[in-house]
């Protein structure tokens, strides 16, 4: 991606499990898509804990305990270890803040612009970010993912969009996740919050997102 005459970075977040290196050729290898000329991709790495859902260690954002059909009533920190995923924010945070920085100096036309995005546990760490990131950010994209109740809301910027995209058919995060993070009141906070449902999908990505 450019590292001068942009004006737009696109932050991703991976899943569970995964690594940054598989979106990547994803991306680059998809001949249908060209990365636009003003825009830069940062694609974060996880840190590698282990993980009592699957006992194992992997790339993985923080632990997780247990499957999450068994999480329903349950509160979070029983769920996740929140230590880490609060880890994984002050890093991300910090990270994001100089890129933005950076952006203003180098932005061609106007301030620089800036998007999170992240799928599965990847989008529950983007949305938590985004919504406790201080400066602006133009759209916070969730796919099959979710809210984590530490999040700290942002006040100053209610203007930001967040759009959560989930799978009608997702076993492994089910689409009650989404729903009920779109009807938090931390969510209900913000005017433009979209919730949509792409009916067929499983626990994946379409393969269309990389089009914005």
């Amino acid at each position: 991606t450019p590292l001068v005459g942009f004006n737009k970075t696109f932050f991703f977040l991976h899943g569970l499990g995964n690594c940054a290196n598989t979106y990547v050729i994803k991306v680059f290898f998809n001949t249908s898509f060209a990365l636009p000329e003003n825009v830069r991709l940062v694609f974060f790495q996880s840190p590698t804990y282990y993980c009592t859902e699957y006992n194992m260690t992997f790339p993985i954002w923080f632990n997780v305990f247990m499957p999450f059909q068994f999480m329903k009533g349950i509160p979070q920190n029983h769920c996740f270890n929140m230590t880490q995923a609060a880890s994984t924010k002050t890093r991300l945070l910090k990270a994001i803040l100089r890129e933005h920085k950076y952006l203003d100096k180098v932005a061609y036309k106007g301030k620089g612009k800036i998007y999170l995005s992240g799928v599965s546990m990847g989008g529950a760490i983007a949305l938590m970010v985004g919504l406790e990131y201080k400066r602006s950010i133009e759209n916070i994209f969730v796919f099959s993912g979710y809210l984590l109740k530490i999040a700290k809301i942002n006040n100053m910027d209610k203007k930001k969009k967040i759009t959560l995209f989930h799978g009608n058919k997702d076993y492994v995060i089910p689409l009650d996740y989404a729903i009920d993070s779109y009807n938090n009141k931390s969510l209900l906070q913000f005017p433009n919050v979209d919730l949509t449902v792409i009916k067929g999908l499983d626990h994946n990505l379409t393969g269309e997102e990389w089009t914005f």
